[in-house]
């Protein structure tokens, strides 16, 4: 049978012996699972009962079907090559066995067998997400059909975020859903706006060219409205509109083109609003091009009185899009970081090559400090950790590659121990040569990663018989009999078969009589990987019991004094960490108090001989931190890190001690690379030591660290770590950099550029802000760059006395003297507006406001005797006097009173507190109640109302009070009279009949709780009662 036919047959059939395995049977963890190597997706047998007669079952059996190859099926602890099992499966099958027991049979071949797959399961990533209704979504994931998944929390109009769960793993979505509800609401509200903005316009036949704007931006809200699904025939006065456009064409086709070019730029002019956003965009370029088109044709500026408005509007528009650039371009950088940080190995897991991985999500996240250093990019501080792990694993990496030992061969593998790799290798092969020198061949390794250790071959033909006789792999000898010898040891059961396994001449010092203990050693401890560990466990039962004579043998030798005989009897294998240059010490210390005696044990005597190696180890610590005559030198360190590094850390106490000392050579060695810079750079670096623990590391201040290294109290005075790095180098080379900048200050005369002034100005506060305090005025650069030229040096060479300089300069209190005018010398317009616009006030004006400036020049007089915030805040709050004149919608009186309420000495908190809804109805009125420009800022106030019981404020509250003042028991007549309150003209056009209609329907849908009884309403907007009565109009 060919294999695609096999393949054919076990879609239905084997696959499903396979299956049926899992189904009929008590599943346990990790068993009878499928892995797709390819796609590293892991399909568990755990959850077949609830992928059987699925979709996504068949897409399994048809995925196995396509690629056999890439399938690896797991059962009982052993996983199989998927291709190679079925065809074993339909070559056991036959009419004596079913397919399961050619399954049973099939698993049964070891030569099937193989590693069972270790990879994580592929994370999904969603591609798409759409809503379908306001409770379900459809989502795509990444190489999967779309799947439907039901919310938690219904969707509301418009952009939602969402977070739903899919196999086991959780996702935070965006998407967009419409409700035909609200975009129906949205519609009546455009339609509305529409109408409203047209009976503004009034009566066409009495329209004038000044009236444009008004009847261009009802055609604005009508194209608005359109394009929310409106028809004519909602826009019940559209006629008068066509009217007014009518009027207004019939108007410009008598002006020239200068005249039409003026006119059409003063209606873009009047039409931007006054708080832009990047949606006026189009508009703003659009009034700029009208007006330049006007320039061109001989217009003057003069031509157009809101000029000042498409200024402003340009520079807003400048403004967001900078930041709008800015954050996309941030945003961008933190994705591109992120995402390279997700991907990093775990710490454990990192390798050295994974090196350029790393650099490069650390360049990433540089490059996002670089766009805001306050930017937190997700998993960042992993970067670090990872470079130290990484510098970590190069430092112990051996360049070499070969196989330093053969572990272990046996009948269908090799296991190898070879020198750490420096670099991953792929498809790797050794060469095995058996006792006749015959090459058996191994099946390559796909990948072994840096730093690997060990290594297993699998041979490509199991052998027959376990191997004997030496084998070579790579060339490096293995004595497979020493192999055989040590199984049989491992396989004892009982004394006899113990002192036969012993006899092997691979054993010597094998004493018949000790056999009860050898078999007690050997099975606490068994297996043994070695003949050589077999071999210690027989020297240890042997020499426990020669312990006394060692002993003994010790204390004669210290009788003696002899320290050759002594060093000889330390040199047992029982005794560790002997260093011979010490026998002095140890002969010493095994005379001290607490002597060795006979009665002494094997652990009396180490104990002595770790006591002299702290000592002396402690002693080349010093030396190599703190003696000055041998401190700081690398023989010096070295032999204090070859000291330490030979203590003994069993015990917690000596792992303490060891670490302590090993702290210090870290502290040593990183002063040792101070003293040895010789760069500005490998200083800075040398600084940066995390061991050294200094503080207030400036990059910029390198040359001047340099300068203090390289004076005799620096580099030469450096002898041992105690020399005080933090004051004598990081701080005084920044005390260095701070007079330095103020040097370069002193000498700044009339010929240096105001670009330079202000580095050097920001640089010293940046240094010595504590001394430094006042602010840098860009707009008193030249004013600085004066007063300093004309000191003499010594009066502007320290930080503080240019702070003195500046404070001087900064000082506004001459011109808040002016302005507070005590000699009313402020007679006209300009003259205060030349005083508002003094530097050292550094606020901001508008030109085209002046009169409104000197109209309230009692308000800025009063507010120059407080301060320059003061003045601002007063200027603010005439500017938006003067657009509260300007304002033509209730958006644009909103805007103008927010800024009128929170400039005031003291602010509006009545008006302040609404909402954005309620500030518009609010405004509205005032709008409404407007039949002259506001004088000044008292009037505003009287008109939005200085609290909530007086002006619009209270017209507003009362409204609401009455409509909150009917419920669900109220009578219909009653309810009518308040809802006519509200001013809605869709309501109140209405007959009595329909009115009351409505009002009947408003009624039924006021609240009542669950006895029945009415709930007093509580309504905050106008906007809120009028979507009510839209609802059952």
């Amino acid at each position: 049978m060919g294999k695609n036919k096999i393949l054919a047959v076990l879609s239905s059939t084997a696959m499903g012996v396979l299956l049926t395995t899992a189904l009929a049977t008590t599943v346990q963890a990790a068993d009878r699972d499928f892995y797709d190597v390819r796609n590293k997706v892991v399909y568990e047998a755990a959850d077949w009962r609830n992928l059987k007669d699925t979709t996504k079952f068949n897409d399994l059996i048809g995925e196995i079907t396509d690629r056999p190859e890439d399938f690896v099926y797991e059962f009982k602890g052993h996983a199989y090559d998927y291709s190679k099992l079925t065809e074993k499966i339909m070559n056991e099958k036959n009419d004596n066995n079913t397919y399961s027991d050619a399954f049973m049979k099939a698993i049964k071949d070891t030569d099937l067998q193989q590693e069972i797959p270790n990879f994580k399961e592929v994370k999904l990533a969603v591609e798409s997400v759409s809503a379908i209704n306001a409770n379900t979504i459809s989502v795509t994931f990444n190489g999967m059909k779309p799947v439907e998944i039901k919310l938690q929390k219904a969707l509301v109009h418009g952009e939602n975020e969402v977070a739903f769960e899919y196999e086991g793993q959780t996702f935070n979505e965006k998407v967009n859903y419409v409700d035909h509800k609200e975009v129906e609401k949205e519609k009546k509200k455009a339609v509305k706006t529409s109408i409203d903005k047209i009976n503004l316009i009034g009566n066409p036949a009495i329209l004038k060219l000044e009236d444009e704007a008004k009847v261009v931006q009802a055609r604005t809200a009508v194209d608005a409205a359109t394009k929310l699904g409106a028809v004519d025939s909602d826009i019940v006065n559209l006629d008068q509109l066509k009217a007014s456009e009518k009027v207004i064409k019939g108007l410009k086709e008598t002006l020239n083109a200068k005249e039409t070019a003026i006119q059409e730029a003063k209606v873009a002019l009047l039409n931007l609003p006054l708080e832009v956003t990047l949606d006026n965009e189009e508009q703003v370029k659009d009034a700029a091009a009208k007006v330049s088109k006007a320039l061109e044709l001989k217009a003057e500026k003069s031509d157009f009185e809101n000029l000042w408005k498409l200024e402003n509007a340009q520079e807003k528009i400048g403004k967001l899009n900078s930041e709008k650039e800015a954050q996309e371009k941030l945003k961008e950088a933190i994705d591109k970081a992120e995402k390279a940080i997700e991907v990093l190995p775990s710490i454990e897991e990192v390798k050295i090559n994974d090196k350029e991985k790393v650099a490069n999500a650390k360049a990433l996240d540089e490059a996002v400090k670089a766009l805001n250093p306050e930017a937190v990019v997700k998993g960042e501080d992993v970067i670090s950790k990872l470079e130290a792990k990484i510098a970590e694993l190069e430092k112990v990496a051996q360049k070499s590659i070969k196989v330093e030992k053969v572990s272990a061969i046996d009948k269908t593998k090799v296991d190898v121990k070879i020198t750490a790799l420096t670099e991953a290798l792929t498809d790797v092969t050794v060469e095995v040569k058996d006792n006749n020198g015959n090459v058996v061949e191994v099946k390559p390794v796909a990948v072994l990663d840096v730093g690997e250790t060990v290594a297993t071959f699998t041979f490509k033909t199991a052998l027959t018989a376990n191997p004997a006789g030496e084998w070579t792999v790579n060339g490096v000898k293995f004595d497979a009999d020493a192999q055989a010898a040590a199984a049989k040891v491992n396989a004892a059961t009982n004394q006899v078969e113990l002192l036969t396994a012993l006899k092997s001449t691979y054993f010597t010092g094998v004493v018949d009589a000790n056999i009860a203990a050898y078999k007690t050693e050997i099975d606490t401890n068994k297996p043994y990987a070695t003949v050589a560990d077999i071999q210690k466990a027989i020297d240890k039962v042997n020499k426990a019991g020669v312990t006394g004579e060692l002993i003994s043998d010790i204390k004669d030798a210290m009788d003696d004094n002899n320290e050759v005989a002594l060093l000889t009897l330390l040199g047992d294998a029982s005794f560790e960490r002997v260093n011979a240059d010490f026998i002095t010490q140890y002969m010493a210390a095994f005379k001290a108090a607490t002597a060795i005696t006979t009665s002494s044990t094997v652990a009396n005597v180490q104990a002595k001989i770790d006591g002299v190696n702290l000592v002396k180890a402690t002693a080349a610590v010093t030396a190599a931190d703190t003696t000055p005559a041998t401190a700081l030198k690398a023989d010096s360190i070295a032999k204090a890190q070859e000291l330490v590094s030979a203590l003994s850390e069993k015990e917690v106490a000596e792992k303490t001690a060891k670490k302590a000392l090993q702290d210090k050579i870290d502290v040593a060695n990183a002063f040792a690379k101070v003293k040895g810079a010789t760069t500005q750079a490998s200083l800075l670096s040398a600084l940066k030591a995390p061991v050294l623990k200094l503080q207030n590391i400036d990059d910029r201040l390198a040359k001047y660290y340099k300068a203090e290294f390289d004076k005799p109290t620096g580099k030469d005075a450096i002898t041992s770590v105690t020399y005080n790095l933090q004051t004598t180098i990081v701080d005084t080379g920044k005390t260095a950099a701070i007079a330095d900048y103020a040097k370069k200050i002193s000498e700044i005369d009339d010929e240096t550029a105001l670009a330079d002034v202000k580095a050097l100005l920001a640089e010293l506060k940046r240094l010595d802000g504590t001394n430094f305090t006042e602010k840098i005025n860009d707009a008193l650069l030249e004013d600085y760059r004066t007063v300093l030229d004309a000191k003499v040096a010594t009066d502007r060479d320290t930080t503080i006395k240019i702070n003195g300089i500046l404070n001087t300069v900064n000082s506004p209190t001459a011109a808040l003297t002016v302005l507070m005018d005590a000699s009313s010398a402020l007679t006209d317009a300009d003259k205060l507006l030349v005083a508002l616009k003094a530097k050292t006030l550094n606020i901001t004006v508008v030109d085209a406001n002046k009169d409104a400036y000197f109209t309230d020049i009692a308000l800025i007089k009063t507010a120059a005797g407080t301060d320059v915030k003061a003045v601002q805040k007063a200027v603010n709050v005439v500017n938006a006097v003067v657009d509260a004149n300007a304002a033509t919608t209730a958006e644009e009186m909103s805007v103008a009173l927010t800024n009128h309420s929170a400039n005031l000495a003291t602010p509006n908190t009545a008006f302040l507190n609404l909402t954005a809804q309620a500030k518009l109805e609010v405004a509205a009125i005032v709008l409404k109640g407007r039949t002259a420009d506001f004088a000044d800022s008292s009037e505003v106030t009287a008109a939005v109302g200085a609290t909530a019981a007086a002006g619009a404020l209270k017209a507003h509250k009362d409204i609401l009070d009455a409509v909150n003042g009917v419920n669900a028991d109220s009578e219909i007549t009653a309810i009518d009279t308040e809802l006519q309150k509200v001013g809605y003209k869709a309501y109140n056009d209405l007959d009595l009949v329909d009115r009351l209609a409505v009002a009947e329907a408003f009624k039924n849908n006021l609240p009542r709780k669950d006895d029945g009884t009415a709930i007093t309403l509580t309504y905050k907007t106008l906007a809120d009662i009028i979507a009510d009565i839209d609802a059952v109009l």
